[in-house]
Formats: structure tokens, C-alpha cells, sequence
């Protein structure tokens, strides 16, 4: 006696039709019966015939490959698949190992014969059509959809929920991609931004540079082969006026992007407080670091106790200081004898961790070439190593230059007058350096009162 074997599939559109799955796996089993086969096993899958990693048709390969049975049962031939390519290859596969294939609703497609085989190819080649017909028709509903505004389905991306047909902002998820625009732009690091969100690097990636949270809705970056089932990334696709409201400006989005597109060497962090982490707060118990909100589409920044919370203008503390600084006698004192030995001590230190990093480096290429780590572990470190070098040379450079100037003592105002340019004149990108030379210069800030504004300097 033969033994079968009968395959049932409906599409993941037919999910809900459970009796459409029970019918074919009825007829194939009536027809068992009548022939006199048995039935060795029944799969099944609820999946589209485009793909074909379903797991029953997966498992199904499995047994043909062992010649577990003698005949294939399936209610229709495209049951197997709408591909072509696909149906031919799994009937020479069935042909390799002498396993007849039966569609019972199609007689006519023996494939032990040269008149079924013209029969199964034209079958096959119709089922692709169709195929081809839907997803065009699919396509082209969905381009209509971008067109008018419209979602075209899906997960709908953070931020945002559903309101009947509708969809609006969900505040509490837009604070959280608001929060991550700004930490991007205030680190420049997806890294670290990703770890702060919990999110991986890509998907926060996909975050920032989503149209959707413009307002606008983006049509032609994903495109599927409905061939080999492969996904494809666009880099041009188009990009239309959305229903939807916008969570990011413009200006934010903008700024994201030109970020994202600067070698990791050359971003700066925007808006650094010059003083963080040296100014103590009145409170008595805590220091001041930089702090930002976001109010829909304004960044404010101020710095805030890390103990009371309590917070000033970063423009109004950073002011009081700057005027106090520069006109303290003290600090032509530091720059005539203080400052060129602990510029001294600092250089030979930042020199020694250079020429480590330079030992670490050889390290990895050691460990990497006996295969004690991996092509990425390797890579990561030699990263991270090339990334530190670049910052430490930065630092190098700048106590370099402020040791040559501290040794023209004949006329130590200059250097004050070079400080006094710098800071009226000062960028974003400049904040992060300025920043460094006053951590050399100053050991703290205590800030008496705020109303009216007093603070003591303290320098090293």
C-alpha cells in the first residue's frame, strides 16, 4: 500500500477561514480513502505562498529529502507555492526521489507524464501571474494611500496611537522621541543614546530619520522581491504630506540629520556647559550639571542640582562667572606660576595614556591574530582606541599651546586678552575645549545666592 503524505496552506489574508484549512485537509483525506492510500502524515501552514520559508512546507522538504512517503496529496497545486521557480524545482526535487504529486481538484497535473508536466508548468506560470496581479494591485493602493496622507498599515511608529481611522499623538510616548532627538543631538553618539533609550542602535537610527515624525509620510524605502522574498533599503524614495501631526520641527530634524551624516571625529556636543560638574549649589549638598527640557519643539537648557533639583539660566550663571573670572587678580598670578606646572603634570599624563593606547592597540592585533577574539570584537576595540587617541591628541595639543604662551612672561595679559576673544566670540562647536581649560583653571565654584546672584571662584 502507497503511503501519503497531504500539504494544506492558506494564506495569512484567510487566517480567520479555519474551515477553508479543515475542507482541503478533508477532500485530500476522502480522496486517500478512495484510492487505497495511507496517510503518513498531514502538514499544514497558514502563511502566503510567496514565502517560502514556511515552516510546514520547510518540513515537508525534510521528508521528501528522507523518502519518508510514496505520494504527495494537495488540494491545489498553488498550494505549494505561486512561484514559478519555485514549483518547478520542488517537482524535480520530488522527481530526484521517485514521489508522485497528486492535485486532487486538478486531474490533469500528473507529473509522471510529459502531458502533465506541460500542464503543471502552465498551472504554475498562471499562479505566478495572479501573484504578480495582486502585488501590483497592492502597490499601487498603497502609493494612493502616501498620496492622500493616508497610513498605509502596520505598526504605527512611537509616539503616536490610533483614533478610530485616525491617528493622533500619544504625549507621553512623543516625550520619550522627543527626548531622543535631543540626547542624539546633545551627544552626537547613537551609542550612548541607545543605550539610554534601551533601544538598538538601528531602531534608533530608524527613529531619527523617519519622516513620519515630521508629519510626513515616506513611500519607497522598503521595497520586498516577491521573488526571493528579499527586502531591499532605498536610499531615494518619496516623501509626502502626511494627516498626521508632527512631533518633530523642521529645524530638530534637520540638525539630527546633518549630524548623522558627520564622521564621528568631527561632531562636538551642542550647547556644553561651559561649567558643569565645578559649580557647587547652595543648598550646600549637591553640584550643578546641565539639564534640558523639551517643550514640543524648543530645547531649553539650564543647569540644575543633581540633589534639590533647583535650577538657574545657564546664560545668566554662566555670564555672572565669566566677568568674575576674568577680573581676578588670582588668575594672573596662576598663569605666571601655577598653571605651567600643573599643565606640565597634565600633558605628562595625557602623553602616557596616549602611548598606552598605543600598547592596547598592539594588544588587540596580538589577541586578534592567535583568534582569541573575534573580527568584531577587534574591530569595536580598534575603534574605540582610534576615537580616544583622536580626543586625547585634542587636549595634547591645546595644553601644548597654553604651556608655549604661560612662557612669554614678559607679557602675561595677553594670554587674559586671548580668553576675553574666545569667549565673546564663542560657537557651539568651541564649547566642549573651553570647557577643558576651565576644568585646568578652576578647582570650584560655589554658588552663595541666587537672587540676588553671588558666587565664589576658587582656582587650582
Amino acid at each position: 500500500m502507497a503511503t501519503a503524505l497531504i500539504y494544506a496552506r492558506v494564506s495569512t489574508t484567510m487566517q480567520d477561514e479555519k474551515e477553508s484549512l479543515t475542507f482541503q485537509k478533508k477532500k485530500c483525506e476522502d480522496f486517500c480513502r478512495v484510492k487505497g492510500f495511507e496517510i503518513y502524515k498531514t502538514l499544514e501552514d497558514v502563511e502566503s505562498g510567496a514565502n517560502d520559508e514556511r515552516d510546514g512546507f520547510i518540513e515537508l522538504q525534510k521528508e521528501i529529502d528522507n523518502k519518508t512517503f510514496d505520494v504527495l496529496i494537495v488540494y491545489e497545486s498553488s498550494r505549494i507555492s505561486r512561484k514559478t521557480i519555485t514549483m518547478l524545482n520542488f517537482v524535480l526535487r520530488l522527481e530526484s526521489k521517485s514521489i508522485k504529486f497528486i492535485s486532487i481538484s486538478q486531474p490533469e497535473l500528473d507529473t509522471t507524464t510529459p502531458t502533465g508536466m506541460l500542464f503543471f508548468q502552465i498551472q504554475a506560470s498562471l499562479g505566478e501571474y495572479e501573484r504578480k496581479q495582486i502585488s501590483s494591485r497592492v502597490k499601487s493602493s498603497k502609493l494612493q494611500r502616501a498620496k492622500d496622507g493616508l497610513w498605509q498599515g502596520g505598526t504605527i511608529p512611537i509616539g503616536y496611537k490610533r483614533k478610530g481611522k485616525s491617528i493622533e499623538i500619544d504625549e507621553e510616548q512623543a516625550n520619550i522621541v522627543r527626548s531622543m532627538f535631543f540626547h542624539f543631538l546633545s551627544t552626537g553618539s547613537l551609542r550612548e543614546t541607545s543605550k539610554i533609550f534601551n533601544r538598538k542602535i538601528s531602531s534608533l537610527r530608524w527613529i531619527l530619520t523617519n519622516p513620519f515624525y515630521l508629519g510626513k509620510l515616506g513611500y519607497g524605502k522598503k521595497e520586498k522581491n516577491i521573488n526571493t522574498g528579499e527586502i531591499t533599503i532605498n536610499k531615494n524614495f518619496n516623501v509626502y504630506e502626511g494627516k498626521h501631526e508632527a512631533i518633530i520641527s523642521q529645524d530638530i530634524f534637520n540638525k539630527v540629520e546633518k549630524l548623522l551624516h558627520t564622521p564621528i571625529k568631527y561632531r562636538y556636543t551642542e550647547n556644553k556647559l561651559l561649567f558643569t560638574g565645578l559649580i557647587h549649589c547652595h543648598c550646600g549638598e549637591g553640584k550643578l550639571y546641565k539639564k534640558s527640557q523639551i517643550d514640543k519643539n524648543t530645547i531649553r537648557t539650564y543647569y540644575s542640582c543633581d540633589k534639590c533639583k533647583k535650577s538657574i539660566s545657564y546664560k545668566r550663571l554662566e555670564t555672572a562667572i565669566i566677568e568674575q573670572l576674568l577680573s581676578m587678580k588670582e588668575l594672573e598670578e596662576l598663569n605666571e606660576v601655577k598653571i605651567d606646572e600643573n599643565l606640565l603634570r597634565k600633558l605628562t599624563s595625557l602623553e602616557a595614556n596616549f602611548e598606552k593606547l598605543g600598547e592596547n592597540r598592539k594588544k588587540m592585533i596580538d589577541a586578534y591574530s592567535k583568534d582569541i577574539i573575534s573580527a568584531k570584537e577587534f574591530e569595536d576595540e580598534i575603534e574605540k582606541i582610534k576615537i580616544s587617541k583622536i580626543s586625547l591628541e585634542k587636549e595634547i595639543q591645546i595644553i601644548k599651546v597654553a604651556i608655549e604662551d604661560s612662557k612669554v612672561s614678559e607679557n602675561h595679559n595677553n594670554n587674559l586678552l586671548l580668553l576675553k576673544e574666545v569667549i565673546e566670540n564663542i560657537e557651539d562647536k568651541d564649547r566642549m575645549e573651553l570647557h577643558k581649560i576651565f576644568k585646568l583653571l578652576i578647582k570650584k565654584i560655589v554658588l552663595i545666592s541666587k537672587e540676588p546672584l553671588e558666587l565664589s571662584i576658587y582656582l587650582l
